[in-house]
């Protein structure tokens, strides 16, 4: 029989998605898939994220345009904002703000990146919608 000791209980989601390190941080991509100046989707577990390759840098937002809930990864990356595809709704890849139209203090989530040789990982949501 198998222990369960660490086991969440039946029903639960576990804290961190398969396949997760210890910090839940889950290699999502690989650093060729994402060059600069695009949008890849990935899953943080069951979670649609939007990597964004703006200048060099990575960035990871929730999938998922506040305005009318467009995939934001179908968007555009323009000057250093990720861009919805429906309506130009334009954020902050950094900080998941709500930069046009104006706003005061609309977010989507954000991710922490970190690049582990050609390995993109993600780790757990923060922000907003925490």
């Amino acid at each position: 029989m198998a222990d369960d000791a660490g086991a969440p209980p039946a029903g639960a989601s576990a804290p961190f998605p398969a396949g997760a390190d210890a910090d839940g941080y889950l290699v999502v991509a690989r650093h060729g898939d994402v060059p600069p100046g695009t949008l890849r989707r990935v899953d943080y577990g069951s979670e649609p994220v939007v990597l964004a390759n703006v200048g060099g840098r990575l960035h990871a937002l929730a999938d998922t345009c506040l305005h009318a809930g467009a995939t934001l990864s179908e968007g555009t990356v323009r000057a250093s904002s990720v861009v919805c595809p429906w309506h130009a709704w334009t954020y902050d890849p950094a900080s998941g703000q709500l930069l046009m139209p104006r706003s005061t203090g609309l977010c989507i989530a954000t991710y922490p990146v970190r690049v582990d040789g050609e390995g993109i990982a993600i780790g757990p949501r923060r922000g907003p919608a925490d």
